[in-house]
């Protein structure tokens, strides 16, 4: 299955399933169809964890559904969604450039760039970085 399908016409497609403060239920359909390759380990949703305000992210293939517990305090729901749509939107620019790598490189190496693309567009400067720009 090529990544151009995977990522345009299956993740791309999401949907609040329930929301109450503090905890965000995102629907993503057909995620079982997600070949195990390109599945990310846990460690990988370690760059939501990462947004303020944001305390968990969990992911079930079986049901396709991503469950966010957040500070209502710190972050809205309506900016979590727009992170996800900017996600979505940055995917869709990269489009071409995705499927050309996805078609000459392994899925492992696909997936850690898709990995960093995303964490790049969420944290221009690195999250790790204490001291400021070197």
């Amino acid at each position: 299955m090529l990544i151009d399908s995977i990522l345009f016409n299956i993740l791309l497609r999401f949907r609040v399933v329930h929301s109450i403060p503090g905890r965000l239920r995102i629907h993503i359909p057909k995620a079982s169809k997600i070949p195990a390759e390109w599945k990310p380990a846990e460690a990988d949703l370690d760059f939501f964890r990462q947004i303020n305000g944001i305390h968990d992210v969990s992911f079930s293939y079986v049901t396709g559904n991503a469950l966010i517990h957040y500070d209502p305090s710190i972050i809205t729901e309506e900016e979590i969604l727009s992170t996800f749509k900017g996600i979505s939107k940055l995917l869709i620019q990269h489009r071409q450039e995705i499927k050309g790598i996805s078609a000459q490189r392994s899925p492992e190496d696909t997936r850690l760039y898709l990995i960093r693309l995303v964490q790049n567009q969420l944290w221009p400067e690195s999250p790790t970085r204490k001291d400021g720009p070197s």
